[in-house]
């Protein structure tokens, strides 16, 4: 249920010759047991933090730069955040539409026409026992610790998960930090490098990507022109095509690789 919805617009000065102004919409949700929220956004980045409160609040803050407040208007006008619950799923959706037929917003959020530039950035608290399912582009997704699941969809932006149940990374051009998961499901292409401090099981695809993985239960490895290091894991089963990888400790493994190079330090005794 909804209980309030409150929007605002106010100007700052920036540092150069444009203006900030802002505006905020806010909504607070009923969790019904066992939640998902889900949030689609792009030109923005996302932050989620658990609360003790057994609802969900969902804040959505539009940035426009522009000379003036006739210029961002109608910025604001076109920007449009979408409101949904099913079942136990709450969805916050971030809907941008076309300022005219000559003009266009870029990877940057900023029009073609006016110059003028937005962001749009989501805070999102949930009960710790929920779930998020969170799709981003051109930005950050930031997320505390939850008891629950955490799906990430990201393109062009960076990540930072303290911790969730299942997690499952679909990360292009992306870089961040994973803290702890049971288990792991994850497609990684293009990433500069990405960590993972500790994982029980994981499932991984990469490509292109630079990863350091902290610790391991069961690992499984799919690699294509990548680079791996490994502190220690108990069972690797590895595939890698023009990779490198490098495990600190192994306790089992099943590892092949073309045209690869794969050091293993120190083998455990079974």
């Amino acid at each position: 249920m909804t209980l309030f919805l409150c929007a605002a617009a106010n100007g700052h000065p920036t540092t150069g010759t444009k203006t900030d102004f802002t505006q905020t919409i806010k909504r607070l949700f009923d969790a019904p047991s066992g939640v998902t929220v889900e949030v689609d956004n792009k030109y923005g980045a996302i932050a989620v933090e658990s609360w003790d409160k057994k609802q969900v609040e969902i804040e959505a803050r539009i940035v426009v730069s522009a000379n003036s407040e006739s210029e961002a208007r109608p910025v604001f006008d076109r920007i449009q955040v979408h409101f949904k619950v099913v079942g136990n799923t709450i969805t916050a959706a971030t809907g941008i539409g076309e300022e005219s037929s000559s003009s266009w917003w870029n990877a940057f959020g900023v029009s073609s026409s006016s110059k003028t530039e937005f962001r749009i950035h989501y805070r999102i608290r949930l009960p710790k026992s929920g779930s998020v399912r969170l799709t981003n582009k051109y930005d950050d997704i930031l997320i505390g610790a939850l008891h629950g699941d955490a799906e990430l969809n990201l393109d062009y932006g960076s990540f930072n998960l303290q911790s969730a149940r299942n997690v499952t990374l679909r990360l292009n051009f992306a870089t961040g930090t994973l803290g702890t998961a049971q288990n792991l499901d994850a497609e990684i292409s293009n990433a500069n490098h990405c960590r993972l401090q500790s994982v029980e099981t994981g499932y991984l695809f990469t490509n292109n990507s630079r990863l350091t993985i902290g610790q391991a239960g069961n690992l499984n490895i799919d690699a294509r022109n990548d680079a791996f290091a490994i502190g220690a894991v108990q069972k690797l089963n590895f595939q890698g095509r023009y990779a490198d990888l490098d495990v600190r400790r192994l306790a089992e493994g099943n590892l092949s690789g073309r045209y690869s190079d794969i050091r293993i330090r120190n083998l455990d005794e079974a």
